[in-house]
């Protein structure tokens, strides 16, 4: 019964790792969006974003692939700076 108890807690701490992985890269173009104005980003809000979104932002630098892919992304969530 204890090892049993014991796969469903790691199963359920991979599960949740996952999910939040997967939530942390899907909600940079939701966060973008609702920060960029016509003008770009408020400089207040830069340093926290480019803070917290900063293993996505080194990724975009060294892929182009993945910096298309953001910039559509943020565009469909909605960013003005991008329409």
């Amino acid at each position: 019964m204890n090892e049993n108890n014991g796969s469903k807690f790691v199963r359920f701490l991979f599960c949740g790792i996952a999910f939040l992985l997967v939530a942390y890269i899907l909600s940079i173009g939701p966060v973008c969006a609702s920060l960029h104005t016509t003008e770009g980003m408020p400089p207040e809000y830069v340093g926290p974003v480019t803070s917290f979104y900063a293993p996505l932002d080194w990724v975009m630098q060294r892929s182009y692939f993945a910096e298309r892919l953001a910039v559509k992304y943020t565009k469909a969530c909605g960013s003005p700076f991008y329409n």
